[in-house]
């Protein structure tokens, strides 16, 4: 599987607030990275994971409940690292 220029997942170290950026069903992280860096710029940890089988190609894609697992296993990270998320 290839990920797409741009579609990767990021992390941002900050504080102890986390901050879980979850983009849209059709997007990629890099759709909410300019309120990651606005953040990010605060002070706060920021994460942005990428939901399984965006940021690849339609054949990768799938369907069914993956996203929301993806979505539960980025939050329990972020929460390791942060007082509150």
């Amino acid at each position: 599987m290839t990920i797409l220029p741009g579609g990767g997942a990021y992390w941002f170290e900050g504080n102890d607030v986390g901050c879980l950026l979850v983009h849209g069903f059709t997007g990629t992280p890099q759709n909410v990275r300019p309120l990651a860096d606005y953040l990010a710029r605060r002070g706060l940890a920021v994460s942005a994971p990428r939901m399984p089988g965006h940021g690849t190609t339609v054949a990768d894609r799938g369907f069914g409940d993956s996203g929301i697992r993806g979505f539960g296993g980025s939050k329990s990270s972020m929460a390791e690292g942060a007082r509150r998320v």
